[in-house]
């Protein structure tokens, strides 16, 4: 039964990054665009609620691998969980992470090397997702090939 929990929310959290990368995507083509992006899906799921809901997975995997007989691969679930736990620390007690509104915004009103950086700063995190997702799909394989 928890397998069955754990495979269900490592599959959401694979098509969590799918609508991250949606999100990521608009503020980097209102970064160069100069157009703001304005929506109900990005002020829903703004960055913030994201990262809320991965800290909230890696825990829930964490105590998971620890306490059961897991095969799922026990370094990356450490070293993503730490990132996330501490990201997610980190910009809660700061409220730094804006809405996606305001990051757009504040690419559109300052053009040129600001909108720069901040796409390849978008891009680097979309690469970074993206491996996280590979780690995730190996996940979800041995969760659903498990005994």
């Amino acid at each position: 039964m928890l397998t069955t929990i754990v495979f269900a929310l490592t599959l959401a959290m694979i098509a969590a990054h799918a609508g991250e990368w949606v999100l990521l995507g608009r503020v980097a083509r209102a970064a160069r665009t100069g157009v703001p992006v304005r929506s109900s899906l990005t002020g829903f799921l703004g960055l913030m609620n994201f990262l809320r809901f991965e800290a909230f997975y890696y825990v829930a995997l964490f105590a998971f691998w620890l306490f059961t007989e897991s095969n799922v691969p026990g370094v990356a679930v450490f070293l993503l969980g730490a990132v996330h736990l501490g990201g997610w620390v980190a910009l809660e007690r700061k409220h730094s992470l804006p809405r996606l509104e305001e990051v757009a915004a504040r690419a559109t009103a300052e053009p040129g090397t600001s909108g720069r950086r901040l796409r390849q700063l978008l891009m680097g995190v979309a690469a970074f997702d993206a491996a996280e997702v590979v780690v995730l799909a190996f996940i979800a394989y041995r969760l659903a090939t498990a005994g």
